[in-house]
């Protein structure tokens, strides 16, 4: 039953930082994905000139 401006001035910064962090969560992974893709991408093409130069 404490409704004092204190207790509401505490719990808002735990949810500011959650919000940045999740922000941070999700490029990171977007970042790993793009970088697999990348990978990916950059061996098929290798592989792909390796064939077309034994033909």
């Amino acid at each position: 039953m404490d409704t004092s401006p204190q207790t509401a001035a505490d719990t808002q910064p735990v949810r500011r930082r959650r919000v940045p962090v999740a922000v941070v969560v999700v490029a990171v992974l977007l970042a790993c994905v793009a970088t697999a893709i990348g990978v990916v991408s950059w061996v098929a093409d290798d592989v792909s000139s390796d064939l077309t130069d034994q033909e």
